[in-house]
């Protein structure tokens, strides 16, 4: 129960399925043979399907179209929809800089996905994350133009500004290493939010779309999403969630591909610039050992289910618990 009295919140896990050749894009270096060597798909994704057998989760998987180029991880991706997850819409081509395009060019990238995901599994996705947290409102008004109805790029944090410098340090590091040229990402980690759902209405007598802001540490607001919390620790990630529980908001847990890649195996793949920084240098053990802790602590503390059977059944007028 939460601090009010009632239920356990709605808890959901949402994976990011970014393909190795996304940090190529996002940081400006050659993606060589990463999109059809791609270890996300080939040793990531089995791990974190067996993790949520183990947990019972049935979790969310947003993808990026460009990745079903390939029969292999269409394939793959058949298999996550086999196994009773969701698939939702990560974009086409994993930019962060979409909200720069015109309003054209956006209804493409998501139709493009979307069609993409339909043909892999089966039915049309509702749910949508923008690369890198970049949704603005012109990139809300397409997802509602696209007919999805939920948007899960909302990060309520106080640091987005901090984050923003951060990343765009690493970029340049990479870039001074690589001779590449990576987009600017103004929008990278979003402009903040409240800690509970919200709605977005475009108006022009589209549907409103439903905001789910991804996990944040009630307080403090640090990102607790795996990325970040195995660098600030178990031990903080789980109280986060037991802070959101007790707040009796719906609880948005964020995995990504490279969350169930050791550093061992990335040898030789990354520039020196990503492998010399903290977060590509933790161990498959150390990872694999942090996400069962969460997701145990999060099967404790909410009710964890599909993204999208919940938001159906959410009305204009608000959401509910």
């Amino acid at each position: 129960m939460n601090e009010r009295g009632g239920q356990l919140p709605v808890g959901f896990v949402h994976v990011d399925l970014d393909g190795l050749w996304t940090l190529a894009g996002c940081y400006g270096y050659p993606e060589g043979d990463s999109f059809a060597d791609d270890p996300t798909f080939n040793l990531a994704l089995p791990r974190l399907l067996g993790l949520f057998d183990e947990f019972d989760i049935k979790a969310t998987f947003f993808i990026s179209g460009r990745d079903l180029e390939l029969p292999e991880k269409a394939d793959a991706v058949r298999r996550i929809a086999a196994a009773g997850h969701e698939l939702a819409c990560h974009g086409y081509s994993h930019r962060m800089d979409l909200e720069d395009l015109s309003d054209a060019d956006i209804d493409d990238e998501l139709a493009r996905a979307a069609d993409a995901i339909a043909r892999a599994g089966g039915s049309r996705p509702i749910g949508y994350r923008a690369a890198g947290y970049a949704a603005g409102p012109r990139m809300l008004a397409a997802v509602a133009r696209a007919r999805m109805k939920y948007d899960g790029s909302l990060l309520p944090t106080y640091w987005a500004p901090l984050l923003r410098l951060m990343a765009g340090r690493l970029r340049s590091r990479v870039e001074r290493e690589t001779g590449g040229k990576a987009p600017r990402a103004p929008g990278q980690y979003g402009r903040g939010g409240r800690l509970s759902p919200q709605w977005f209405d475009p108006g022009r007598g589209l549907g409103k779309v439903l905001r789910l802001p991804v996990a944040v540490s009630p307080t403090l607001r640090l990102p607790i999403h795996a990325s970040i919390g195995m660098l600030i620790g178990a031990d903080f990630v789980r109280g986060g969630l037991r802070g959101l529980a007790r707040r009796g908001v719906p609880i948005c847990y964020l995995l990504h591909g490279m969350d169930a890649i050791g550093a061992e195996e990335l040898t030789g793949r990354l520039p020196n610039a990503l492998m010399s920084t903290k977060a590509f240098r933790v161990g498959l053990q150390k990872k694999m050992g942090f996400l069962r802790s969460v997701m145990g602590e999060l099967k404790v503390v909410a009710r964890v289910q599909r993204s999208d059977g919940w938001v159906e059944k959410q009305v204009d007028w608000g959401w509910t618990g």
